[in-house]
């Protein structure tokens, strides 16, 4: 019950590909060595940007027939890797990892928010700052960031992507003031009830 884009034809036209040659050469290693995932790319014709997992095809004798696989579009990511959460306006980046250490281009990769709706996807290139207790700032957007990140590997034919989970800054601020008033305010009661039960 697939159905096939309608202006899908980019499986003729292996210009699209950067892959493919890299692929057709692996025909003697094993089949879970060999496969891939391409950059963000748009579908010619289209405005869908989607990720392909490529998986050559190759015939019991060893020649190369071709190139399998599917695609993991970037609606498809944003609604389906949405997360539950309490916290307001959360994002989810999966992305390659940065060629610069301390950089990262959003548009390289996908994004998501949370479950509750709507989300603002961080824009253009972020440069992040290391805060302190694991925390990273992000900046370079309108709106600056607070988050964490990690890499991890899909493929052993794909370098090391980014996985990271960032909020705004002024939500993690406010989110910290609630806190230590919070605190301030109960450590006061209890020093006013010490210091009343020690009077009476």
């Amino acid at each position: 019950d697939i159905m096939p884009h309608r202006k899908w034809t980019l499986e003729f036209d292996i210009s699209h590909l950067p892959e493919f040659e890299t692929l057709s050469q692996h025909t003697a290693l094993p089949i879970t060595k060999t496969f891939c995932f391409t950059d963000l790319m748009t579908i010619p014709r289209t405005e869908t940007r989607v990720m392909l997992l490529c998986v050559p095809m190759i015939g019991t004798d060893g020649t190369f027939l071709g190139i399998c696989g599917f695609e993991i579009s970037e609606s498809y990511f944003a609604s389906y890797y949405a997360q539950p959460t309490k916290v307001d306006h959360l994002t989810y980046l999966f992305l390659p990892s940065p060629s610069e250490e301390n950089s990262i281009d959003i548009n390289s990769g996908f994004s998501c928010g949370d479950t509750d709706g709507y989300y603002r996807a961080p824009q253009g290139t972020l440069t992040s700052h290391a805060e302190g207790h694991g925390l990273y700032s992000f900046r370079g957007d309108a709106i600056p960031y607070l988050g964490i990140t990690d890499q991890i590997t899909l493929s052993p034919n794909n370098p090391a992507y980014t996985l990271g989970v960032l909020m705004r800054k002024a939500d993690y601020d406010l989110e910290k003031r609630t806190e230590t008033i919070k605190n301030v305010s109960l450590w006061s009661v209890l020093l006013i009830a010490a210091v009343g039960s020690s009077y009476y």
